[in-house]
């Protein structure tokens, strides 16, 4: 029942994104307000990815997890799955900022010991591509118009 809650709230803040459409139905041509709406769509894409992956974590107590480099090659292959809104630098900054958010105490509360982690096993990470993003897209707005 509590997840039921959560997911609805999720919903009611994606559903903040400013408008695309004035009153009388028309674009918004104002100066920078389509990349104002992608940041904000990027931010709450984190959000949500932060709070998924740490009630998944709750199972991993970082006292027995430290260190543990498997969990953190599949939460960045997860990270790089779900982040698809944006362009490249701004996908890379948001799972950057995600992936160490969730990973930290994992890694003894010590960011440099968590960089130089994801350094190691980066290149065990399924990269995403355009194909990838543009079907999820695709798949998102085809759930939005239902």
């Amino acid at each position: 029942m509590e997840q039921n809650q959560n997911i609805q709230e999720e919903i009611k803040a994606f559903q903040s994104l400013p408008p695309k459409v004035d009153i009388n139905g028309k674009p918004i041509k104002f100066k920078n307000y389509k990349d104002l709406r992608t940041l904000h769509k990027i931010n709450q894409q984190k959000e949500l990815f932060i709070n998924h992956l740490n009630t998944i974590l709750k199972e991993y107590t970082p006292n027995d997890n430290q260190l543990d480099y498997s969990l953190l090659v599949e939460v960045l292959n997860i990270a790089e799955e779900f982040f698809y809104i944006g362009n490249k630098e701004q996908r890379n900054e948001a799972k950057q900022n995600a992936v160490k958010q969730v990973m930290l105490p994992y890694f003894l509360c010590n960011e440099i010991v968590l960089d130089k982690s994801i350094a190691n096993v980066y290149h065990k990470v399924k990269k995403s591509n355009f194909i990838k993003r543009g079907f999820k897209r695709f798949s998102h707005f085809l759930k939005k118009k239902n």
